[in-house]
Protein backbone atom coordinates (compact mmCIF):
# COMPACT_ATOMS: atom_id res chain seq x y z
CA UNK A 1 0.00 0.00 0.00
CA UNK A 2 2.83 2.37 0.83
CA UNK A 3 4.31 2.07 -2.64
CA UNK A 4 1.04 3.01 -4.36
CA UNK A 5 0.94 6.10 -2.13
CA UNK A 6 4.50 7.06 -3.12
CA UNK A 7 5.89 6.29 0.34
CA UNK A 8 9.30 4.68 0.89
CA UNK A 9 9.15 0.98 1.78
CA UNK A 10 12.03 -0.99 3.32
CA UNK A 11 12.03 -4.80 3.36
CA UNK A 12 14.42 -6.43 5.84
CA UNK A 13 15.13 -10.09 5.07
CA UNK A 14 16.73 -12.35 7.69
CA UNK A 15 20.40 -13.20 7.23
CA UNK A 16 19.98 -16.96 6.83
CA UNK A 17 19.39 -19.39 3.95
CA UNK A 18 15.67 -18.61 3.70
CA UNK A 19 16.38 -14.88 4.04
CA UNK A 20 18.80 -15.00 1.12
CA UNK A 21 16.11 -16.68 -0.99
CA UNK A 22 13.56 -14.03 0.03
CA UNK A 23 16.08 -11.28 -0.63
CA UNK A 24 16.62 -12.45 -4.21
CA UNK A 25 12.88 -12.93 -4.76
CA UNK A 26 11.87 -9.51 -3.41
CA UNK A 27 14.74 -7.74 -5.12
CA UNK A 28 14.35 -9.23 -8.59
CA UNK A 29 10.90 -10.63 -9.22
CA UNK A 30 8.18 -10.12 -6.60
CA UNK A 31 5.41 -8.14 -8.34
CA UNK A 32 4.44 -6.17 -5.23
CA UNK A 33 7.89 -4.65 -4.73
CA UNK A 34 7.32 -2.33 -7.71
CA UNK A 35 3.94 -0.66 -7.87
CA UNK A 36 2.51 2.33 -9.70
CA UNK A 37 1.60 5.44 -7.72
CA UNK A 38 -1.77 6.21 -9.29
CA UNK A 39 -1.62 9.98 -8.87
CA UNK A 40 1.59 10.31 -10.88
CA UNK A 41 1.94 7.10 -12.89
CA UNK A 42 5.43 6.58 -11.45
CA UNK A 43 6.59 3.07 -10.62
CA UNK A 44 7.83 2.95 -7.02
CA UNK A 45 10.03 0.16 -5.69
CA UNK A 46 10.77 -1.16 -2.24
CA UNK A 47 14.30 -1.03 -0.84
CA UNK A 48 15.39 -4.57 0.02
CA UNK A 49 18.22 -5.41 2.42
CA UNK A 50 19.52 -8.15 4.72
CA UNK A 51 21.19 -5.92 7.32
CA UNK A 52 19.74 -3.91 10.17
CA UNK A 53 22.46 -1.30 9.65
CA UNK A 54 21.11 -0.60 6.18
CA UNK A 55 17.62 -0.11 7.62
CA UNK A 56 18.96 2.35 10.19
CA UNK A 57 20.90 4.25 7.51
CA UNK A 58 17.92 4.28 5.14
CA UNK A 59 15.57 5.60 7.82
CA UNK A 60 18.08 8.32 8.69
CA UNK A 61 18.44 9.27 5.02
CA UNK A 62 14.66 9.28 4.51
CA UNK A 63 14.01 11.51 7.53
CA UNK A 64 16.89 13.88 6.76
CA UNK A 65 16.17 14.03 3.01
CA UNK A 66 19.66 12.75 2.13
CA UNK A 67 18.82 9.70 0.02
CA UNK A 68 21.38 8.82 -2.65
CA UNK A 69 20.54 7.32 -6.03
CA UNK A 70 22.16 6.19 -9.27
CA UNK A 71 20.42 6.37 -12.65
CA UNK A 72 21.32 3.50 -14.99
CA UNK A 73 20.19 2.33 -18.39
CA UNK A 74 18.78 -1.20 -18.23
CA UNK A 75 21.13 -3.65 -19.90
CA UNK A 76 20.15 -4.28 -23.51
CA UNK A 77 17.64 -1.40 -23.65
CA UNK A 78 17.65 1.91 -25.51
CA UNK A 79 15.44 3.97 -23.21
CA UNK A 80 14.57 1.95 -20.12
CA UNK A 81 16.04 3.61 -17.06
CA UNK A 82 16.36 2.34 -13.52
CA UNK A 83 16.77 4.63 -10.52
CA UNK A 84 18.62 2.64 -7.87
CA UNK A 85 18.99 3.49 -4.22
CA UNK A 86 22.75 3.65 -3.71
CA UNK A 87 23.16 1.83 -0.37
CA UNK A 88 21.15 -1.30 -1.25
CA UNK A 89 21.36 -0.94 -5.05
CA UNK A 90 17.64 -1.67 -5.18
CA UNK A 91 15.57 -0.31 -8.08
CA UNK A 92 13.11 2.25 -6.70
CA UNK A 93 11.90 3.86 -9.95
CA UNK A 94 11.48 2.66 -13.51
CA UNK A 95 11.19 4.91 -16.55
CA UNK A 96 10.44 3.61 -20.02
CA UNK A 97 9.71 5.15 -23.39
CA UNK A 98 7.49 2.21 -24.34
CA UNK A 99 4.53 3.98 -25.92
CA UNK A 100 2.16 1.04 -25.48
CA UNK A 101 2.80 0.85 -21.72
CA UNK A 102 2.54 4.62 -21.33
CA UNK A 103 -0.72 4.87 -23.28
CA UNK A 104 -2.22 1.83 -21.58
CA UNK A 105 -1.56 3.32 -18.15
CA UNK A 106 -2.84 6.82 -18.85
CA UNK A 107 -5.88 5.62 -20.81
CA UNK A 108 -6.97 3.61 -17.77
CA UNK A 109 -5.86 5.73 -14.81
CA UNK A 110 -5.94 9.41 -15.81
CA UNK A 111 -9.42 10.03 -14.36
CA UNK A 112 -8.82 8.50 -10.92
CA UNK A 113 -7.79 11.74 -9.20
Amino acid sequence: MGLTLGKPVIILCPDDKRGRELYAFYRESHPLTRLVEFKTGIVNGAMVTRTVEHVVNLLDRIFTNTMEYDLTLKEGADAYYLLRERLTETTVRVITDNKLLTEAFWNNWHDIY
